[in-house]
């Protein structure tokens, strides 16, 4: 009040400084009038005659007038000077009133703005109902009009403790993120200030806003839209960013380390000076993206996880064309769909490793592939190729067999054999590949899939290549890697044999790793010779590990690695095992991985010898006091049971039926005061057999279970083989693991991708001499694995004599040096070419990065 008060003073001064300017002014000029009169009114009163002429009067009239003037002029001077006086000091007090008035409203309307600032504060940060929540953070979009500066910081606090609120509501986010946008557009130096770490915001949008130095560090962002902004020296470390975009941003000098840029973009991005180091880059798009002078590992950059970098500007020349060498050039050539079954993680056996080893070499040597698997997303990995072969999963995760990942049920190991006859129709592996194959058709027609050949793995995926063949119009090519009879030989699955008829006839060529495969598919469907293409195995390098040999000599460790079934004869390494054993040679370990349904079989045989010592046979005599003499000497007899048994044997012949309690107790009475031979037995119900003479009802022999006799020992020699159960596929090195000799005793044996792996390692490999290896390896121990004694001697002699371990794991490994340069992925090119150009002569496929 005491401002307003001085204010209405200040104006009440003004307005009369005023009227008294304009009084004077009028006052003068009326002065002036009445005075230049009088003059008028002497000059009249003068003599005419006096005036000589005319011109006289004029000049005398003109020096009275300026006198007049004069003497006006300073009175009106002076009646202006007071009056401007006044009036510059009225406007001075209204200067002063009206200012004292604009600061009064003014701090009466930051007070205002205060306090709505306040219950917008509490609104943010107390309130449990979004709506509220919601309408608070919307509140803040007045406070960043020019005329609230004052608040600007203000509201980037509210902003970013909004935006660190957890379990934002939808309402919430659709709020929050139009108002932080406009915020950082239109008050970044405020924003700026402010931290923004741990900031999560769904679908941010600040494209094209200058966001230099800004502290998005431990903030959720998925789905942000950075294109063209200024974000030099930003931090984004350990920030998620999935799918966000940052086209054409500069990112000079900004830290991403460990930040999640998977399926986001960086195309056109200037990262001179960005940290790069531990970014998680799956689908990360490096398009013409300036990587000059970025700080990341060429070394620990897993590149094939990204996309396009192969147009990416990288710090040197050098340093892309070893990235090239490494991983391969552009894709060029025939479009190639493979089907397979099998795909990591859920993979097992030598199928999935021979496709595994195929197709690193392919990509490496620019092979436009593509992968179709029966299984969802979520179930197969999108790590082990990264983008340089594209994956196409078809499951909808309600797939009947959905546990079901591999011809084997999964059982966290190795995989145990699925029985495919068990199978009826309307259930199990029979109905899933019959889903995989419409469903691939249906893919194909739907989404107008365009390939040039299409290549399936072994029978479960023959289905669906033939139906997206068909949708495709491209010839289909089947790769066998095996066939029914080799993996059931005893018991052959009928549906599975039509299956692999049926693809090998409608096959345009037909693909196997080995004469020995050829010569027993020809045997098994009468397929023409001239159709099949021997195609070894590849074996890619780097694949396993890095570092000196995992084999060692001193352990005289044998090892058998695969699943356990007929086809690769576990049984026979458990006959080696006891062979090397019984004649002597317990220095050697014997052990086994795998699993499958002669697992328990196998465990069982195994088992070390059980040695029972029977002590002779004990007479007890005839004790006239009975059964209290006999308790004193600590025997006593219990669970009687009549048998017949035959001595010279020692073995029960029968059982008769257990007497009631009262029966029993005469029994052990009688037994007692009679007198009784003991013999010792080892058996679950009874530890010896009683023979009683001169019993009335002829019984004589009874299994009791006694104390005080002699009794029988049972020794059970530790077991012949370590049994360490199944390994995932990825971790299959670790049965390499100290090995001195792998042994690979199958009885069929279409190729045997474990034993290149194994001489890859510098194990020594003792494998079956009509394996498909064999017909391209000239290394290793091939043998006749059915003669046990020879092979059992061959592993002898190699594990006494260093000299001859050390030549044949050189050897090996010499081999399989040369055997990765052969190249046999070459054949599969130069057939899809053919059938390719046969198809579309002018066409050929544009490379991708």
């Amino acid at each position: 009040m005491q401002r307003l008060r001085s204010s209405g003073r200040g104006f009440l001064l003004f307005f009369s400084a005023v009227l008294l300017f304009v009084v004077g002014q009028v006052w003068a000029t009326l002065r002036f009038q009445d005075r230049i009169a009088i003059v008028f009114e002497d000059l009249r009163r003068l003599d005419r005659g006096r005036i000589a002429d005319e011109k006289a009067r004029q000049e005398a009239l003109k020096l009275r007038i300026e006198n007049e003037q004069k003497n006006v002029f300073l009175q009106t001077l002076i009646v202006t000077l007071s009056g401007s006086i006044g009036l510059a000091a009225a406007l001075s007090g209204a200067w002063i009133g009206f200012s004292n008035y604009l600061s009064t409203r003014e701090r009466e309307r930051l007070d205002r703005a205060a306090s709505d600032m306040e219950h917008i504060w509490e609104g943010i940060a107390q309130s449990s109902d979004p709506q509220k929540q919601a309408a608070s953070i919307a509140g803040l979009l007045h406070f960043l009009h020019p005329d609230n500066h004052e608040f600007h910081t203000r509201v980037a606090a509210a902003l970013a403790l909004a935006g660190r609120m957890e379990r934002k509501l939808p309402v919430v986010m659709q709020t929050l993120a139009p108002v932080l946008e406009r915020a950082m557009r239109e008050a970044p130096e405020a924003m700026r200030q402010v931290s923004w770490q741990g900031l999560s915001l769904v679908g941010l949008n600040v494209s094209g806003t200058d966001l230099a130095g800004f502290d998005f560090r431990d903030s959720h962002l998925p789905g942000a839209n950075f294109q063209r902004c200024i974000l030099r020296n930003a931090r984004f470390d350990n920030a998620r960013l999935v799918r966000s975009a940052f086209d054409h941003a500069d990112l000079s000098g900004a830290s991403l380390e460990y930040a999640d840029l998977a399926d986001a973009s960086l195309a056109h991005a200037q990262l001179a000076g960005a940290s790069l180091r531990h970014v998680k880059l799956l689908n990360l798009d490096l398009r013409q993206a300036d990587l000059r002078g970025a700080q990341f590992s060429m070394l620990d950059t897993d590149f094939r996880l990204v996309r396009n970098w192969r147009t990416a500007h990288f710090p040197t020349e050098s340093a892309k064309a070893r990235l090239l060498e490494r991983i391969g050039p552009p894709t060029e050539g025939p479009r190639i769909l493979m089907l397979m079954w099998e795909f990591l993680p859920k993979a097992s056996g030598g199928a999935w490793t021979a496709a595994h080893h195929l197709l690193r070499n392919l990509r490496k040597v620019g092979t436009d592939l593509t992968v179709m698997v029966p299984w969802p997303a979520s179930a197969v990995s999108f790590l082990e190729f990264g983008n340089e072969i594209r994956l196409l999963p078809l499951g909808d995760g309600n797939t009947r067999t959905g546990e079901t990942y591999t011809t084997y049920a999964d059982d966290g190991s190795f995989s145990r054999p699925l029985q495919y006859s068990s199978y009826r129709s309307g259930h199990g592996l029979f109905d899933a590949v019959s889903e995989f194959a419409a469903a691939a058709g249906s893919m194909a027609e739907q989404a107008r899939l365009e390939f040039d050949v299409i290549h399936a793995h072994d029978w479960l995926a023959f289905p669906a290549a033939m139906a997206v063949a068909e949708q495709c119009d491209a010839p289909f090519v089947a790769h066998i890697h095996s066939i029914e009879e080799d993996r059931q030989p005893e018991r052959p699955s009928f549906f599975i044999q039509q299956v692999e008829r049926q693809g090998c006839q409608r096959a345009v060529r037909i693909v196997v790793p080995s004469r020995f495969t050829r010569d027993r598919l020809i045997r098994a469907y009468g397929i023409s010779e001239a159709k099949i293409l021997v195609v070894p195995n590849s074996l890619s390098e780097g694949a396993l590990v890095d570092g000196p040999p995992l084999s060692n000599f001193g352990q005289k460790k044998v090892v058998f690695s695969g699943r356990m079934t007929a086809q690769k004869g576990p049984d026979r390494f458990v006959e080696i095992a006891h062979h090397l054993k019984e004649r002597g040679h317990s220095d050697v370990q014997f052990v086994a991985y795998g699993s499958g349904p002669l697992e328990s079989a196998f465990r069982q045989s195994a088992e070390g010898r059980v040695r029972v010592s029977i002590p002779k046979p004990q007479q007890v005599p005839p004790s006239a006091k009975g059964s209290e003499e006999r308790i004193a000497a600590r025997i006593e007899i219990a669970q009687v049971v009549p048998i017949d048994y035959d001595e010279s044997r020692q073995e029960i012949l029968r059982c008769y039926a257990a007497p009631d309690s009262n029966r029993r107790k005469q029994l052990e009475e009688l037994i007692l005061t009679k007198g009784f031979t003991a013999y010792a037995v080892w058996e679950t119900n009874a530890s010896h057999v009683i023979r009683v003479d001169g019993l009335g009802d002829g019984v004589r022999y009874f299994a009791v279970q006694a104390r005080g006799l002699l009794d029988a020992s049972r020794e059970e020699d530790p077991p012949v083989v370590t049994f360490e159960g199944g390994l995932q596929w990825r971790n299959r090195l670790q049965a390499f693991d100290g090995a001195s000799v792998l042994v690979v005793p199958s009885r069929s044996e279409p190729f045997g991708m474990i034993v290149l792996e194994a001489m890859q390692c510098g194990i020594p490999v003792v494998y079956d001499r009509e394996a498909g290896c064999g017909e391209v390896l000239h290394s290793g121990i091939p043998v006749d694995s059915a003669n046990l004694e020879d092979t059992a001697g061959r592993i002898v002699a190699l594990l006494e004599d260093p000299g001859r371990w050390q030549e044949i794991s050189e050897s090996q490994l010499t081999e399989i040096r040369e055997y990765l340069r052969r190249g046999y992925e070459q054949e599969l090119r130069t057939l899809w070419s053919e059938l390719a150009n046969v198809r579309q002569p002018a066409v050929t496929a544009a490379p991708h990065s």
